[in-house]
């Protein structure tokens, strides 16, 4: 379903003025409701495409935003502002979070999906590079290294950034990621540092409340700095080109739409060109010019030579500084109008009229450019002209092109081999230095990379990524001969392996695109296992060095070409037989050959064709490796077997999901010797997200948010579950803004440890010499020791007449004593001379501690004897009242 609004023509010329009615409500409350409803639909469209198996507007592309809004009861950016002021108050209650500090363990080397990089515009030492999930990381040496920024905002993930034209000081940096990437991480607004980036204050706090807007670019006028543009959506869906006439403490949408570009002309300084582009085409996609500085109601559309709306993908725009008038676009096609699925270029186009007027450039069509793309056009777009040369414009796609004719022709620069000339694959941004433009930094999925002669006949780029710790990890694993020898699997840059004494040596392993999970062989270190996307295992042997294929008797796909597995696939090892592995799709599978061959156990358990639908997580009770539970994602299941080791045909399953709420189900963790007992966690921002435990074997789940507001566990999504094996009642979960930890199995939480930054944790294990890992999505791997308060051992018990208190005392006193057993008790008060004076209590009681009150006020001053007695035993201690 697309949502396309009702575009009222003016004039029918090659400039359409639009008033767009549905499009630019008549203030911002109109608007707001029009964007919720809208974004309601869409949620409602893609819940019911997830139950269905369907793809729908985004095709098994949104890992992190569909599993956090589906069924949810509030925005994400509301969700992250709560859990952050929650956090923020039991760690005030507590003066500091509990635990140990955590420590960075890897890979500061090799670089995570960078969307943005920039060249401060005087001073070529600083760089800023804005991570897709990692934050804002700065160099103060021209890239020779980094530091993060921004570790604790609320979300991590950066679009794009500007500088204050008149301070550079001042940066704002827009959060989330608008395109339709399927691990893209949600955004929370706008930001501005005014320190050069140590400090921030968001400027949309109201607008991203309950909108979850990704910012997809930001522009300062450069004759006023007050003067801020950002273009908006809602991950490629709807959104609006927003306008600030006082740096952000006010924002007016002056365009409703997908906005995914926006520029203001360097020459013609009062015209704003917006370019929207919504991922499945849409009638409003397109570019728009105003000539009055972005006011609302002044936009026109722009139509002469260019393609219809509908056919129209993502848009990136340029504009020349050395020739006046020079304005260039790229375009990515929409998938319906795509002649196959990995040619999705539409095409470059250039105009010499300021914007105004439109040719459609040969290189548009040209042969070896038809894959550019290769599908990923909503994701990997740019395009930018030389500075001093505007002959020269480079395009980004799945490499580096670069034309020398001012775009009728281009030729590829980088190559996707991995050779020395290089800069990763999937590009996303090109800065220049400001003081020598043949120097370009480059930023991709590997990073950030720079050549210091981008006009040259073969461009050799360097890697820039000492200190870019942004690796987004989707699992991991560690070496149980070796707990130091940790890997994982990560987005685009494979599977990494690497040893958390040595942040700087890790390595890029061969096997996959993506990575995912990793399983080590706990008998031989020479041997572990690890997958990309859709079940797409290796095996390797020789410690990593090289790698095999290892689906066979898999059913990746059915007969639709559907996958039948996650993108991140998971598999499990036996506890106590490495070459047994499980693992699980639609359908559960099992090895007995270490992956030599897979065969199915099960018959199909989800009953959907979604990715986020299949299995999800798998978790053994490591006494019993019988019992296995499963939960799979928006099918919204969960299933036990207690017979996993059965033959093929004789493996029985139960569903058991009755008691866990309709929200995507994404973690599952069992206890270490009871299989009755295990835990689930959920992945919305809701009232009902968190974790869920049973005691029964999953008859019944409780929902364990904590007892109090200062031991509950934050409505966010849950995305690791570790049990400490040496304490089964002590649980960590690892959460979009930390790790908490309950000491009671469940029933409260507090904060983890301090130092690790706000950012999405997708895995925690536990090492058996208690190590703790937690791999993030954009913040690469960290650790800290586990350290858990030490239980009291209860004391036997034995009568013991305890001292009165105050003592001396007039007239009134308390007497503490204990029981070891429930029976009569006596406490009789003598004089010196041993008469006794009364008799203070004489009843039944039961064994513990006790206390009774006295009040002597009409006795005389002077020294007393108090006695307890309980059956055989008795025990005297004396007492003085002073009047």
């Amino acid at each position: 379903m697309n949502f396309r609004s009702s575009i009222s023509i003016l004039a029918a010329t090659a400039v359409l003025t639009v008033l767009v009615l549905d499009q630019i409500p008549t203030d911002e409350r109109q608007l707001i409701s029009s964007w919720r409803a809208q974004h309601k639909a869409l949620k409602a469209e893609r819940r019911a495409d997830a139950r269905a198996g369907r793809a729908g507007d985004n095709p098994n592309l949104d890992h992190y935003i569909l599993p956090r809004t589906w069924n949810a009861d509030r925005s994400i950016s509301r969700g992250l502002q709560e859990a952050i002021a929650l956090q923020s108050v039991q760690i005030g209650l507590r003066k500091s979070a509990f635990g140990m500090n955590w420590t960075f363990v890897g890979p500061s080397t090799i670089g995570g999906r960078v969307r943005v990089v920039k060249y401060h515009p005087t001073n070529p030492d600083i760089m800023y590079a804005g991570s897709a999930s990692g934050g804002l990381f700065k160099s103060t040496n021209g890239g020779g290294s980094w530091r993060a920024m921004s570790d604790h905002l609320p979300t991590l993930a950066i679009g794009h950034m500007a500088f204050d034209p008149v301070n550079p000081d001042i940066i704002y940096i827009g959060t989330g990621e608008g395109s339709m990437n399927w691990d893209k991480v949600y955004g929370d607004g706008l930001y501005r540092s005014t320190d050069g980036g140590e400090t921030w204050t968001n400027l949309m706090p109201g607008l991203v409340r309950d909108n979850d807007l990704a910012i997809n670019h930001v522009e300062v006028h450069p004759d006023n700095p007050n003067l801020i543009f950002a273009a908006a959506s809602f991950g490629g869906g709807t959104g609006a080109l927003f306008r600030s006439t006082d740096a952000g403490a006010s924002w007016q949408a002056v365009l409703n739409g997908p906005a995914r570009d926006v520029l203001i002309d360097p020459h013609k300084r009062n015209r704003v060109i917006v370019g929207f582009g919504n991922y499945n085409g849409r009638s409003s996609n397109g570019l728009y010019y105003s000539d009055s500085l972005g006011t609302r109601f002044t936009f026109n559309k722009i139509v002469t030579n260019l393609p219809n709306p509908d056919s129209i993908g993502r848009v990136v725009l340029d504009a020349s500084v050395s020739q006046p008038g020079l304005i260039m676009c790229a375009m990515s096609r929409a998938p319906k109008f795509a002649p196959t699925e990995n040619e999705d270029f539409l095409g470059v186009f250039r105009s010499t009229d300021h914007g105004i007027t439109w040719e459609k450039l040969a290189s548009s069509t040209q042969a070896n450019m038809r894959q550019v793309l290769r599908s990923q056009g909503d994701y990997n777009l740019h395009i930018r002209i030389h500075p001093t040369n505007p002959n020269v414009v480079f395009l980004g796609g799945i490499e580096w092109w670069r034309s020398t004719n001012s775009g009728d022709s281009f030729s590829r620069i980088t190559n996707r081999d991995g050779a020395t000339n290089s800069s990763w694959v999937d590009m996303h941004y090109i800065s220049f230095h400001p003081q020598n433009p043949k120097i370009m930094a480059m930023s991709s999925d590997g990073g950030v990379f720079r050549t210091n002669d981008c006009l040259a006949a073969s461009v050799i780029c360097e890697e820039l990524n000492s200190g870019l710790a942004c690796m987004q990890f989707y699992a991991m694993d560690f070496d149980r001969r070796n707990t130091r020898r940790i890997a994982g699997g990560t987005q685009d840059r494979r599977n990494n392996l690497g040893n958390s004494n040595s942040p700087g040596g890790w390595r890029r392993l061969s096997w996959g695109g993506d990575g995912g999970y990793v399983a080590f062989d706990y008998t031989d270190s020479t041997i572990f296992y690890v997958t990309s996307q859709y079940g797409n295992l290796g095996r390797t042997t020789n410690g990593g060095n090289s790698f095999e294929g290892a689906i066979s008797g898999l059913t990746r796909t059915d007969a639709s070409g559907n996958y039948m597995f996650s993108f991140v696939t998971p598999f499990i090892m036996h506890p106590t037989e490495p070459k047994t592995l499980f693992l699980g799709g639609n359908k559960l599978y099992r090895t007995v050959n270490g992956m030599q061959s897979w065969t199915a156990i099960s018959d199909d358990l989800t009953n959907a064709t979604s990715s986020l639908a299949q299995i999800q997580d798998l978790a053994f009770c490591k006494s019993d490796p019988n019992v296995l539970y499963m939960v799979t994602g928006f099918s919204a299941r969960a299933w036990k077997t207690t017979n996993a080791m059965a033959q093929a045909g004789s493996v029985t399953y139960t569903r058991i999901d009755a008691g866990l709420p309709p929200l995507y189900l994404g973690e599952v963790a069992v206890h270490p010797t009871n299989p009755d007992i295990a835990y689930v966690g959920t992945a919305a921002f809701s009232a009902t997200t968190g974790v869920y435990k049973t005691t029964d074997g999953g008859n019944t789940w409780r929902h364990m948010k904590g007892g109090s507001e200062a031991t509950s566990l934050p409505a966010i999504p849950v995305g690791g579950i570790a049990i400490y094996e040496k304490r089964p009642d002590v649980v960590f979960v690892g959460t979009d803004v930390g790790v908490y930890i309950s000491e009671d199995g469940g029933e409260n939480w507090t904060p983890y440890g301090t130092g690790l930054p706000n950012v999405v944790i997708d895995d925690l294990k536990i090492t058996q010499d208690d190590i703790l890992y937690a791999a993030t999505h954009g913040r690469g791997m960290w650790m800290t020791s586990v350290v858990v308060n030490t239980p009291e051992v209860p004391k036997p018990l034995v009568m013991q007449l305890g001292q009165n208190y105050p003592n001396p005392f007039n007239p009134s006193s308390v007497i503490p004593f204990s029981l070891s057993h429930a029976g009569h008790a006596r406490i009789n008060l003598y004089d010196t001379d041993g008469r006794l004076v009364r008799t203070l209590l004489d009843e039944p009681r039961e064994a513990g501690e006790h206390r009774i009150a006295i009040n002597v006020n009409d006795l005389r001053s002077g020294v007393y004897i108090y006695e307890l007695v309980s059956g055989r035993q008795k025990q005297t201690r004396k007492l003085m009242l002073l009047r």
